[in-house]
């Protein structure tokens, strides 16, 4: 698989969307949109593999003495350049159809306000509890505080505990926005940071971050995702958001984020 080429292909998605719109004197149709937010979806796709594989690499480098966590790194790294393969064909079938200018039919807009299925002020119940035993924090002896992750990939959340578990984190893993509501509301205290996905389906990230807000207005959050929009980061800032990092991003630009949200050493 040539990530340069898959790459290459997001590019020209996005210079089909600007051919469509004739820049920024006018507006956008629904079709237009509808293409330039799943040229997004997919460029996210994407760079959720990559930053996969970058990081396992990264983590193999490090088992020079340790051949069967290298074995293991390995495979992992060869199962995430399949899921790229099959991103890269996705990739180009919708190249071909926004060239073709495929007629989309455009998602109907709700009539009020949008109901994100976040609740905030149920009482926690049985399924509440199971989920937290379905969900044990990794390294939960670890010397650094506890950071939740909100990631709809298991293979995401998976390969950010290893990195913050060798660095000495308990990591606490959600894989929605419901999870990652109900598990925080039942460790509120100990959850010291979350890092959010941005593009999840149903509840974003940014849908997640307010619903944390009405529980905690002290939350600590930032957001991590291969697509963003420039404004959307500037008013989540502006809601006190600690800020974005952007994928692919190395262990150690991570770590540094972690530690300095949190105000911890190495």
């Amino acid at each position: 698989m040539d990530i340069q080429k898959v790459r290459s292909l997001v590019l020209k998605i996005a210079d089909e969307v600007d051919r469509y719109s004739d820049g920024k004197n006018r507006g956008e149709t629904d079709t237009e949109k509808l293409l330039r937010e799943k040229a997004g979806l997919l460029a996210n796709d994407l760079n959720n593999i990559v930053q996969e594989i970058q990081g396992y690499v990264e983590l193999l480098l490090q088992q020079e003495n340790n051949p069967e966590k290298a074995r293991a790194y390995l495979h992992a790294i060869g199962q995430a350049a399949e899921r790229a393969t099959r991103v890269s064909a996705r990739l180009e079938e919708f190249s071909r159809k926004a060239h073709e200018g495929t007629p989309r039919k455009p998602a109907a807009a709700p009539d009020g306000p949008v109901d994100h299925g976040l609740n905030v002020e149920s009482p926690i119940g049985d399924e509440d509890l199971e989920l937290k035993k379905a969900r044990p924090i990794a390294n939960p002896e670890g010397r650094h505080p506890l950071v939740m992750i909100v990631d709809d990939e298991p293979q995401i959340c998976e390969l950010l505990e290893l990195v913050l578990t060798t660095s000495g984190f308990k990591v606490l893993s959600a894989y929605n926005g419901q999870e990652a509501l109900t598990l925080y509301r039942q460790y509120q205290g100990e959850i010291k940071l979350v890092i959010l996905d941005y593009i999840m389906p149903g509840p974003n990230g940014v849908d997640v971050y307010r619903a944390l807000k009405e529980v905690d207005s002290e939350v600590k959050a930032f957001l991590v995702s291969g697509h963003q929009e420039a404004q959307t980061v500037h008013d989540l800032l502006a809601m006190g958001i600690l800020g974005f990092l952007s994928k692919p991003y190395s262990a150690e630009r991570l770590l540094n984020r972690v530690r300095e949200a949190i105000g911890v050493g190495g």
